[in-house]
């Protein structure tokens, strides 16, 4: 199977606000300065699913990914109020292991999807397909001859 290394869409800030007993997140705040159309968000490796991609993971069992609260809200001051629209989204906990489940964390925690996944995003979000990098075997990025990936 493939995977995909896949970048979000970064937002303004994220303040994780609830923990479980492990200290991972169970809920944060997702803080926008500007509207963001596209289906999976985050920011400081923590990352947040529009609600209607969360309801195609869950309804197509992909593994590696738990669910919980997220909430958008405006980034400092009332003048983008009326200037940022803000999504109704869902936090994902990525809990997969690295290449063998559908969602996963690559060693610098960036997102990392299996070719199940990445069908199901690209159809939502075709914006994906510029921003993504397909991985090897050992989990490096397959590249185009002449084509530099940056991790930035």
């Amino acid at each position: 199977m493939s995977y995909y290394r896949v970048r979000e869409s970064s937002n303004a800030h994220v303040e994780p606000v609830e923990f479980d007993e492990d200290q991972n997140p169970t809920a944060a705040e997702f803080y926008f300065d500007y509207t963001i159309n596209r289906e999976i968000i985050g920011r400081y490796g923590y990352f947040a699913a529009t609600r209607g991609l969360a309801e195609v993971f869950q309804n197509n069992g992909f593994t590696g990914v738990e669910f919980g609260r997220a909430d958008s809200l405006i980034w400092h001051g009332p003048l983008l109020e009326d200037e940022v629209t803000l999504p109704d989204i869902v936090l994902l906990r990525i809990v997969g292991r690295f290449m063998k489940d559908d969602l996963s964390l690559n060693r610098l925690d960036q997102l990392v999807v299996s070719e199940p996944v990445y069908r199901k995003l690209i159809t939502r979000d075709p914006e994906t397909i510029e921003v993504s990098r397909e991985l090897s075997a050992d989990g490096n990025p397959i590249l185009s001859p002449g084509v530099e990936l940056r991790d930035d």
